[in-house]
């Protein structure tokens, strides 16, 4: 029985695993750079937030598992990357607020949320709550504020939760609006608005109004027991 010829389809068969090895290749060699280049991601953004190599460790792992498990097709590798970092974060004990992590992606709050619950889910991932004293100290550091109107805001934000004077609003907006009531009751000069802390925070005017609105007919039983309050310096809302 003859052997194939050297222009039979035997060889274009071979031609054809051939290209078929080399396509498959390159996707491969794609696919890795593309990894590479999202832990590089990872890595940025971390060193932006001022975060410690264990988090970026972290981040990077679950980033993995989200990528060997084929979660979250058709959401960018950047979107998922920063998703990773925040989660990092949480477990870490090192919270960053979705603000904080959109300032350093330029990617959307939203966007940013939605890939954030879908790795959660998908790895079945459980975060701790987070606290007042998570946020409140960086923001207060961001905002200039001297050491005692940061503890006199820590002292009204945990009061307050303790109390259940703020039922529904999430510890961001709590520790927004006990900065808020701190630095009028401050005697320094500079008293910050609701926006300027906003900008800081993450958070609505309006939404630091609502809080506030809710802790100042309590204003008396938030400040430290040693603490001067001239409640006529508070504003109204």
């Amino acid at each position: 029985m003859a052997g194939p010829s050297a222009s039979g389809g035997d060889a274009a068969s071979i031609d054809d695993q051939s290209t078929e090895a080399d396509t498959t290749g390159e996707r491969t060699r794609s696919a890795n750079k593309n990894i590479v280049d999202a832990f590089e991601d990872i890595r940025a953004m971390a060193d932006s937030l001022v975060l410690p190599k264990s988090i970026i460790d972290k981040a990077s792992d679950i980033f993995k598992d989200v990528i060997d498990g084929k979660y979250l097709k058709g959401h960018g590798y950047h979107e998922i990357a920063a998703a990773c970092l925040l989660i990092a974060c949480r477990k870490e004990g090192h919270s960053r607020t979705f603000k904080e992590m959109s300032a350093v992606t330029k990617l959307t709050k939203k966007e940013i949320g939605r890939c954030f619950n879908l790795i959660r889910h998908a790895l079945d991932i459980s975060v701790a709550i987070i606290k007042i004293s998570d946020f409140l100290p960086r923001f207060c550091l961001h905002l200039g504020l001297p050491i005692e109107v940061q503890m006199t805001a820590s002292h009204i934000g945990r009061k307050a939760m303790d109390l259940d004077i703020v039922p529904g609003c999430c510890p961001i907006s709590v520790a927004a609006g006990a900065i808020y009531m701190a630095s009028h009751a401050s005697d320094s000069e500079e008293k910050f608005t609701k926006k300027e802390i906003g900008d800081i925070a993450g958070c609505a005017d309006v939404t630091i109004r609502q809080t506030y609105e809710l802790m100042y007919p309590h204003a008396k039983g938030l400040f430290p027991a040693d603490f001067k309050l001239i409640l006529s310096q508070l504003p109204l809302r």
